[in-house]
């Protein structure tokens, strides 16, 4: 039997690895979350999985949360600290940064503590962490909040190249792209009946996207039980479609007539978090992915001599299952716009979903987060990790 540990269980990607851990024989699941009364994790514990606090300002907590692992899931979530009112308020009494630059600051530091906390896990076999696709800072079609997600999660990759490389060398970097269902964020449809749909990239350009409920899961998965090592890193990704193809598939599907829209950054980023993700490389065209990561494709071939491979969901079929039911419900709401992609200051939150900021502490000789944050490639590792 083996224990794994799945950081956000309650999350997007740690409820799809979750989901696909339930039926494996042998394993036990212990998932953490900031809201362990709530219905979500009630619902986890009623199917047998552990639930415990995520309480990332305690350091002996996180190791106890670890304590037993065999594998770690984990993942540290930028968009929260964005959205927490209490980053604003620190940020608006005198701090002299930006909520943005807390954000960073306080991704940082958990993931720190969550990489200190999974080197001292004694049987620790695989540690399988959620980070970014390539892009530059600065990048201008990527959003403000996913170049900021992807400062911190840099900093944690060269953090434990630094310090932690007997964690680095049982470590697979799994890189995420953007998910499918934050299609929904911009399909609109029209007081005639017609639809529009886009993102921050010109029509043309292909783009990598990933469907994290049924496939995300199974991935990590399988780079658990049929990886033959540890110490490299996959693209996660489900189909590689352009804009304009998928407004061609949401007219297929729906009879409607779908027109692509560009966005600009400033746009998009007035959505909301659903589409936060949308991290495009820069210029247009260029690939998301570093060519030697490992591809679902590569992943594939080597799955071959098991009988097995990787689930890939085309958006077609995607569509298929989710587009009738979100184009009725966008005949339900003012101006054909999902009330969950109104902007963040429209929109309800639940407590339950803030997560307590990360006190700031003095560096053991460490230098300061944001010159940490450099250009450079990440110290320590080949062009695998980039």
């Amino acid at each position: 039997m083996f224990l794994i540990v799945i950081v956000g269980i309650n999350g997007r990607q740690g409820s799809s690895v979750a989901e696909a851990f339930m039926d494996v024989p042998g394993t036990r699941i212990r998932g953490l979350t900031s809201s362990p009364m709530g219905p979500a994790s009630q619902r986890w514990q009623e199917r047998g999985v552990e639930i415990r606090e995520e309480m990332f300002d305690d350091e002996k907590h996180i190791k106890d949360s670890f304590k037993g692992a065999t594998i770690i899931f984990a993942i540290t979530s930028y968009h929260k600290f964005m959205q927490d009112r209490r980053a604003k308020l620190i940020a608006e009494i005198g701090f002299k940064r930006s909520v943005r630059e807390i954000a960073i600051r306080q991704e940082v530091q958990v993931g720190r503590m969550i990489l200190d906390a999974a080197a001292t896990t004694p049987g620790l076999q695989k540690l399988v962490m959620s980070t970014f696709p390539v892009t530059s800072p600065g990048n201008k079609h990527a959003s403000h909040t996913a170049q900021g997600t992807y400062l911190a999660k840099r900093e944690h990759i060269r953090y434990m190249g630094r310090c932690l490389p007997a964690l680095a060398a049982k470590t697979v970097l799994v890189k995420p792209c953007m998910p499918m269902e934050d299609f929904q964020a911009t399909l609109r449809m029209g007081e005639d009946g017609t639809l529009s749909f886009g993102t921050t990239a010109p029509a043309h350009v292909l783009l990598h996207w990933l469907n994290i409920k049924e496939d995300f899961g199974l991935l990590i998965r399988t780079l658990v039980l049929k990886a033959p090592f540890p110490g490299f890193a996959v693209a996660a990704y489900s189909d590689h479609i352009s804009g304009d193809n998928i407004c061609a598939l949401i007219s297929q599907i729906s009879g409607l007539p779908c027109q692509y829209r560009q966005y600009t950054v400033d746009e998009m980023e007035k959505l909301g978090k659903n589409i936060a993700s949308d991290l495009l490389p820069d210029p247009p065209g260029s690939i998301m992915y570093d060519p030697k990561i490992l591809t679902p494709a590569a992943l594939n071939e080597f799955l071959k001599r098991y009988k097995e491979s990787v689930r890939q969901t085309s958006f077609e079929e995607y569509f298929k299952t989710v587009l009738p039911d979100h184009l009725a419900s966008l005949k339900d709401t003012p101006n054909g716009i999902p009330e969950s992609t109104l902007p963040l200051s429209q929109q309800t939150k639940d407590e339950e979903d803030l997560i307590l900021l990360v006190p700031s502490k003095q560096s053991d000789g460490n230098p300061d987060v944001e010159s940490a944050i450099s250009h450079d490639v990440f110290m320590g590792f080949d062009s695998r990790w980039h």
